[in-house]
């Protein structure tokens, strides 16, 4: 008996050794009727990326592996095709990015370039060898397709015709358009049939303020990434997840030619909550390996750590993979009759039949000083609100109302449980 036992043990451990040697397999990515982003058809995400990470290999200033902070505190995807050309060369270097976000439970969204920008026999070549070489690949997320194509005068039909190209080869994974703060909805709609998600890239912290956007549009503060999210929502009738690009530094903040300037924490969490608040399903980070604007103690290191240490890693805890409201930033928005005056801007999410959250903001006002904000049409049987993020903060609930004060560009986000 004693040996049949010791048969059987030998044999379970050598198929779990087994199991443990296959290569992993790619995840599969897909969204849901909310514009939630979901991994293997059941795991909800909000994606948080970075433009560019630094190489694989890179680490931290305290020695920790690059991937693994960036893991530990949230990041889910890195912006990668790093190579100037899909060459043999170029598919060396992403397979190496790959290899290693794989290793940290990270995800690659590949820039395909000239694949997606252009239309030819040979693009389509091209284009075939690079998603087969990758679409199988664990560290493999989201195709990037072309950068900015209506503003920068590529015409729709070649995106769309780049996107069936890609899943008619890779059902797996989503195919993601960046559009650029200019014009129209009704100009940006005809690229709805060329992605699966979408988003525009607004950077509006320089000096002068939001010299990212055209002279002549009116709102230059830090609330035009909300309108900028409305109209890609419009442009996409609403089908597609939303993911915004923010800025850590961009070519407006570059030194020589212009002021070295980057988003304070208060900023970056603004737009972050507010971009949530108007519809984004998921946020990208742009600038972070930008050389000129890394310091001497950055720069070796290939990455701003210093601005990842002071402001991103904190918004992270708030907003990442990993923090206590992922749920609620995952979760649809709520149909509870609530109403907010003098001028905040909310979201209502419903986590279970007893726990919602409220997440506000205010924006600019004609003054620096605080509004009183009362919220009417709390459901009865909530008595009282934490403040998250703010402990011991608490807001109580009378007559089924509150009320609490926002400076401009303030964010509180309430967490209310029976």
């Amino acid at each position: 008996m004693q040996s049949r036992v010791r048969f059987g043990i030998v044999v379970q451990t050598l198929f779990l050794v087994l199991l443990m040697c296959l290569p992993a397999s790619a995840a599969h990515f897909s969204f849901d009727g909310n514009n939630v982003v979901l991994i293997d058809f059941s795991r909800k995400i909000f994606p948080i990326g970075l433009t560019l990470p630094p190489p694989p290999t890179a680490k931290t200033p305290t020695g920790k592996r690059a991937y693994k902070e960036f893991s530990d505190s949230g990041v889910l995807f890195m912006r990668t095709g790093i190579a100037t050309q899909w060459d043999a060369a170029g598919i060396a270097v992403e397979k190496q990015y790959q290899d290693a976000a794989a290793k940290f439970g990270l995800f690659c969204q590949p820039w395909l370039r000239t694949l997606a920008s252009t239309d030819s026999a040979a693009t389509d070549a091209q284009l075939t060898t690079v998603v087969n070489t990758f679409k199988a690949h664990p560290g493999m997320g989201m195709w990037k397709g072309a950068d900015e194509p209506q503003w920068g005068g590529v015409s729709s039909a070649i995106t769309q015709h780049c996107y069936q190209v890609i899943k008619s080869l890779d059902s797996d994974h989503l195919v993601w358009i960046v559009q650029a703060p200019r014009n129209t909805a009704a100009d940006m709609a005809p690229y709805n049939a060329s992605v699966d998600i979408t988003g525009i890239d607004i950077y509006p912290v320089s000096y002068p303020p939001g010299n990212h956007l055209v002279l002549a549009y009116p709102n230059k503060e830090i609330s035009c990434v909300g309108e900028w999210t409305d109209l890609i929502v419009q442009a996409s009738a609403g089908t597609k997840p939303i993911m915004m690009t923010l800025q850590i530094a961009f070519s407006g903040t570059n030194p020589p030619t212009k002021l070295l300037r980057f988003p304070t924490f208060e900023q970056q969490r603004f737009m972050a909550y507010y971009c949530i608040v108007h519809g984004a399903r998921g946020l990208q980070y742009f600038g972070g390996t930008l050389a000129a604007t890394l310091n001497t103690r950055d720069a070796p290191l290939g990455w701003n750590w210093t601005y990842w240490d002071n402001v991103l890693k904190r918004l992270f805890s708030e907003i990442g993979d990993k923090s206590v409201i992922q749920p609620v930033l995952v979760a649809p928005n709520s149909t509870l009759p609530i109403t907010g005056n003098n001028g905040v801007e909310f979201v209502v999410r419903e986590i279970s039949a007893n726990e919602f959250y409220i997440i506000a903001c205010m924006k600019q006002g004609p003054t620096n000083l605080a509004t009183n904000v009362t919220f009417t049409g709390i459901p009865t049987g909530y008595t009282q609100a934490k403040i998250m993020f703010e402990e011991p903060a608490v807001v109580n609930v009378q007559n089924n109302a509150f009320s609490h004060y926002f400076g401009p560009f303030d964010v509180h986000v309430y967490q209310f449980k029976k």
